[in-house]
This record gives structure tokens, C-alpha cells and sequence, in this order.
């Protein structure tokens, strides 16, 4: 077990609002990390709650990271997940940190004053905030929120890991996804939470996104001059950069100017996939693939993109289409979870059946000759996106948990 680690940051009599993820979040690419730093940033501006953050993954804390504004600690949480073969290891590995772990947890809750625990992408791991509050060892509320692929990795447990995930859903006080469609994943896996249940939209606040973007930077020298479409997503196979790259084949004869932009954060063996479907295409030199590209960049990109497409087969509630949104990008868009609550077809853009090539290039090009009609989308989603989906709404529904 790791030694907890801390940030310097200043004291506070107001409440705590603790946000645990596994993983530090990274100020780039990645909707679940915007999601984390977006509410933390909030929280801190409303004054009324201090936001903490806990690395539960137990890896040591990176060095100075001004885009996280709250304290951190860092601390090994041992999820008793039963791999095949190994149940008593696994189980007795997991008892055997469980009081040591609990204690360090409830200290820290009480240092802080920690009222709401907020566990975002939720694994087994978290069952240490719900023993926490079920052994009356912490009278404040604990939280799961779910942001896309979290929910599909807890609901596939199979044997006691399946048990304890839904015992943990039914203990927790508050059952968080960030798309109706999500939660109903949840919901079906675990019904008896429904009475805890909540949507909470992610969000994206347009004066913050602008005012962090560095409108200094220049695009890539071939996209000069040049009508581009953008994708921004992680290069994984649920993302669908390779049905994308289908559509684009299908329909850049007709648009023979027409460029690809895909940005994503690299991803390992998946990275080098997608690296390979573009060096096999035969309109390489027509797709521009960028990879860790800082977020700070992104809007200068979409700014000056003829259409935002996004080919997911898994979403939770994309974070890229309320940006392009923001922006007042047109949208053509996979039908997936989570993308129908922001694009409805036809209204505030275009959408495609999942995995469908040829549908998202007959989208694609539908808009692509259509100025009016790009406009007229564009203008629908702008006014969707700035009235109703904004982080001080969303703040203010997780303190009402």
C-alpha cells in the first residue's frame, strides 16, 4: 500500500467535496478528465464547498499541476475484483488491507471534512467509501458517477465480483451517470438503485473553454487554405475512427479539396491500429492524424472545421460535440448512448446508425452541400448547448445529493 501523498493547499472551514478517480487527470484530450477538473474548478469558484481530489489507483502524485485547483492525496485502493482461478487470493488479499485502508480513508475524510464522495468511473475499489458509511464510519454521502465505459466494465462482472458490484450500487446514496441512456444500463443491471438514481449532464461553460484556448496557435501547414472535416476522440477501437475512415473514402471523389482531422490521445496497441488504417488508405494524404494534441489547441481546430464528425460505437455524454457545440460547429454523429440527449436528428444536426459507414458518409455529405442546413444545425446545437448544459447546473445537482 502506497503512503499517502499531498498537495499544498490552503486550509478551510467549509465542507469537503472529495472527488476520487484511479487516475490523475491529465489537462488534455478526455472527457472524463474535463469532467473531473471542470467540476473541481467549480466547486472552488462557488466558495460554499472545498474541493479535494483522491488518487485512488495509488500512483504517486505528479509534480506542480496547476490545471487541478484543490489539494490531492494519493492512496492504493484494492479492489477485490476475483480474477478466474484466484478467489481466495484475491478475497484474503483484500480483507487483509481492508481495516488498514479504512482507517486511513476515515482519517482523511475527517481532516478534510469531507461531506459528499464523489467516486467518478466508478470500480470496484470504491466499496471502501460504502463500507466506510455502512459501518457508520462516515456520515456523509457517497456518490458513483458514470461516464461511459465504467458502466459496461462493473455491469460484465461475473461470480462474487458481480455480487459485490451490485451490492455496492444498492449501498451507495447516490447513483450518478452523465446520459439517460447510461444510467438505464445501470439501472438494468441493477434495478433496486433506481430510488438513488440521477442524471447529471456533463457540461461545458463556453467562456472558459475560449478563455483557456491559445488563439495563437497555427494549424498544421496542410490545412491552409483547406475545407476540412474534425474528429476528436481517443484512438480505441469503441471510438470508430475506422468507420469513419470508410465514410471519408466514400464520399472525398465528390469533395476532392476536402481533408480528415483526427486528433486522439495515443492508447497503446489501438494507437498503432488506427496509425495503420490510415497508412493503408488510399487517401493517406488527405487524412491528417494528430495525436496528444493539448486541449488548449482543440478549439482552433474546431473554429476553423467545415463539420465535427464523431463515428463512436460507445459514449456516455461526448464532450467533444457540447464543445462544437459551443463553437457553433455543425455535428454528424453516431447514434450511440449518450449522443441522441445532444443531437437530435435533423434539428441540432445529423445522426448515423452505429457502424454504419455508409450511413455517416450519407450524412456527411448531406451537410457538406447543404450551407444552409449547416447553419441552421449549427445554430440549433449552439442554443441547445449554452442554455442547458453548463457545470454551475450540473454543480449545483451534485450538492443536492
Amino acid at each position: 500500500m502506497s503512503v499517502p501523498q499531498e498537495s499544498a493547499g490552503p486550509a478551510s472551514t467549509s465542507p469537503g467535496f472529495l472527488t476520487v478517480l484511479s487516475w490523475f487527470p491529465e489537462s488534455g484530450v478526455g472527457g472524463v478528465n474535463q469532467a473531473v477538473l471542470n467540476l473541481i474548478r467549480v466547486t472552488k469558484q462557488d466558495g460554499r464547498w472545498q474541493p479535494f481530489f483522491l488518487l485512488s489507483g495509488g500512483s504517486a502524485l505528479p509534480g506542480p499541476a496547476p490545471h487541478l485547483a484543490c489539494p490531492a492525496r494519493s492512496l492504493y485502493l484494492r479492489a477485490p475484483d476475483v480474477p478466474p482461478g484466484k478467489m481466495a487470493r484475491s478475497l484474503l488479499a483484500f480483507l487483509v488491507h481492508l481495516p488498514a485502508t479504512l482507517a486511513k480513508l476515515r482519517r482523511l475524510l475527517e481532516e478534510h471534512r469531507i461531506r459528499i464522495v464523489n467516486c467518478v468511473f466508478p470500480d470496484l475499489a470504491c466499496l471502501h467509501f460504502v463500507l466506510l458509511r455502512r459501518l457508520g464510519l462516515f456520515d456523509g454521502k457517497v456518490a458513483l458517477t458514470f461516464q461511459g465505459i465504467d458502466s459496461k466494465n462493473l455491469t460484465d462482472k461475473r461470480g462474487i465480483s458481480r455480487w459485490l458490484a451490485r451490492w455496492m450500487l444498492r449501498s451507495a446514496d447516490a447513483v450518478v451517470a452523465c446520459s439517460r441512456g447510461l444510467l438505464e444500463e445501470v439501472l438494468q443491471f441493477e434495478p433496486r438503485c433506481a430510488k438513488r438514481a440521477a442524471v447529471i449532464y456533463n457540461a461545458v461553460d463556453k467562456q472558459d473553454f475560449l478563455g483557456g484556448t491559445d488563439w495563437g496557435y497555427q494549424l498544421p501547414q496542410p490545412l491552409q487554405d483547406r475545407p476540412f472535416l474534425l474528429n476528436v476522440a481517443r484512438y480505441e477501437h469503441k471510438k470508430g475512427q475506422d468507420i469513419l475512415i470508410r465514410a471519408f473514402e466514400q464520399i472525398a471523389g465528390r469533395f476532392p479539396d476536402l481533408m480528415l482531422v483526427m486528433i486522439g490521445a495515443a492508447s497503446g496497441e489501438e494507437s498503432e491500429i488506427s496509425r495503420k488504417l490510415v497508412a493503408g488508405s488510399p487517401l493517406r494524404d488527405r487524412i491528417l492524424r494528430l495525436e496528444n494534441v493539448p486541449h488548449e489547441h482543440i478549439a482552433v481546430f474546431m473554429r476553423s472545421a467545415l463539420l465535427f464528425v464523431l463515428a463512436s460505437r460507445r459514449e456516455g455524454l461526448p464532450f467533444v460535440i457540447l464543445e462544437a457545440g459551443a463553437l457553433g460547429v455543425p455535428v454528424v454523429a453516431s447514434a450511440c448512448i449518450g449522443v441522441p440527449e445532444l443531437i437530435t436528428d435533423g434539428q441540432t444536426g445529423r445522426l448515423a446508425p452505429v457502424d454504419d459507414a455508409d450511413g455517416l458518409a450519407r450524412m456527411i455529405e448531406e451537410v457538406l452541400t447543404d450551407e444552409e442546413e449547416r447553419k441552421r444545425l449549427s445554430e440549433n446545437l449552439h442554443r441547445l448547448v449554452t442554455e442547458k448544459f453548463s457545470w454551475q447546473a450540473s454543480y449545483e445537482k451534485y450538492i443536492a445529493l
